[in-house]
Order: C-alpha cells, then sequence, then structure tokens
C-alpha cells in the first residue's frame, strides 16, 4: 500500500507546536521498521503495515525532511 503525505512541509514549517509534534510523531510511529501494524480507529481493524510505502511531497523547494527530524 501507500500513504502520500502532500505538502508536508506547510505543516512543519506553520510554526504550531502541537501540529508538528503530532505530525512527527505520527511519522515515527510508521518508519519504525519493528512496527507491523497500525490500529485504524476509523477502520476499527488492525492494518498490515509491513509493506506500506510512505511518499512525501514539498511545495518548498527548500524543504529537507532530514534536517527537521
Amino acid at each position: 500500500g501507500f500513504l502520500i503525505l502532500n505538502d508536508l512541509d506547510r505543516i512543519l514549517l506553520s510554526g504550531n507546536p502541537n501540529q508538528i509534534q503530532t505530525t512527527m510523531t505520527f511519522l515515527l510511529d510508521f518508519l519504525d521498521s519493528q512496527k507491523n501494524s497500525f490500529e485504524s480507529p476509523y477502520f476499527n481493524n488492525c492494518i498490515n503495515i509491513s509493506r506500506l510505502n510512505i511518499i512525501i511531497t514539498s511545495i518548498n523547494k527548500q524543504f529537507r525532511l532530514i534536517n527537521i527530524i
């Protein structure tokens, strides 16, 4: 499966500390190589994410995720 995070730079460069922390916590949770599943409150089910591909886009050409993490 694919998870597409469009214009992530808008969230991380917004200056809102709560929004930035929530976003980074979400990302780090999914990027954990030991995690194979995710409990979805929307589907009320456990979703297999062991083969999840994450695509992150940015509108700001100067934005680099590695500088934020």
